[in-house]
């Protein structure tokens, strides 16, 4: 069991260096477009999510998606504009992207509960947002398109962060790491279970 621990941890940690690598080079570019097109700032955000869906894609484990975000916000700190500030960020889309997972008890892992997280997220995040869009005075239609594009992006990067794993997971790398997609139908069928 503690192989299996310090496995899950060395790939989750694996991953996150991964999605660090990635927002080093995105932050510049966000930066870059808050001020020349704000409105389009939901594209690049999505690569925040990165990290943290492709753990919980790839182990279907408790706490795996909110731990990677946390280790990739904090590798990619020194290396982006906001610095520190930035870790706040990845950490709130991993809570975020846990919560609709921790509401089933972890026990469900199919693919519209990771559709439905990242809704859920863009939605929450986009709220966010729009307090921010306020202080900006924009024009009515950024009010609707800005969250729009948030929440369509952040279902896009989902689905890119499970192509690849599943990818991944065919190779046999996660083999030993990967829980079963829908937990429910084990704990029903297990020894001691109750009877009808």
């Amino acid at each position: 069991m503690k192989h299996l621990s310090t496995r899950l941890l060395l790939s989750c940690a694996a991953i996150a260096v991964a999605g660090a690598l990635l927002n080093v080079g995105n932050a510049y570019v966000y930066n870059a477009v808050s001020v020349a097109a704000p409105w389009l700032l939901g594209v690049f955000a999505g690569i925040y999510l990165l990290p943290g869906v492709a753990a919980q894609a790839a182990f279907r484990r408790p706490g795996v998606g909110l731990l990677t975000q946390l280790l990739s916000g904090l590798l990619q700190a020194p290396f982006v504009p906001t610095g520190v500030a930035s870790v706040l960020v990845f950490v709130v889309l991993g809570i975020l992207i846990e919560l609709p997972f921790l509401l089933g008890r972890y026990r469900y892992w199919g693919a519209w509960l990771f559709y439905a997280s990242a809704v859920f997220s863009g939605l929450v995040y986009g709220a966010w947002w729009f307090a921010w869009l306020l202080t900006l005075n924009p024009p009515v239609w950024m009010y609707v398109v800005t969250p729009l594009i948030l929440v369509l992006a952040l279902m896009f990067f989902t689905w890119v962060a499970r192509a690849v794993m599943a990818r991944v997971a065919r190779t046999g790398v996660f083999r030993g790491l990967q829980l079963p997609v829908d937990r429910r139908v084990s704990a029903a069928t297990a020894p001691g279970a109750a009877t009808a």
